[in-house]
């Protein structure tokens, strides 16, 4: 249905909401990686890092690095 309504699969618009959300949470340097992948409802830290990396290409420690200066 959603593709038909919007031209892209409802993965593109479940991984679009979530690397959105993620990026968010990466750049509040009080939260760990754990933290993050557990309010995301993943099953793992490492699922939750291969699925970062997937999507953005860095992990998400790189990525946390990046936007934080550090």
């Amino acid at each position: 249905m959603s593709k038909k309504a919007s031209g892209f699969h409802a993965n593109f618009w479940i991984d679009r909401f979530t690397i959105t959300e993620i990026t968010r949470l990466l750049c509040d340097k009080t939260l760990t990686l754990k933290e993050i992948s557990k309010r995301m409802n993943f099953a793992s830290v490492s699922y939750f890092c291969r699925y970062v990396m997937r999507i953005l290409k860095v992990t998400p420690s790189e990525y946390k690095s990046n936007r934080l200066g550090n």
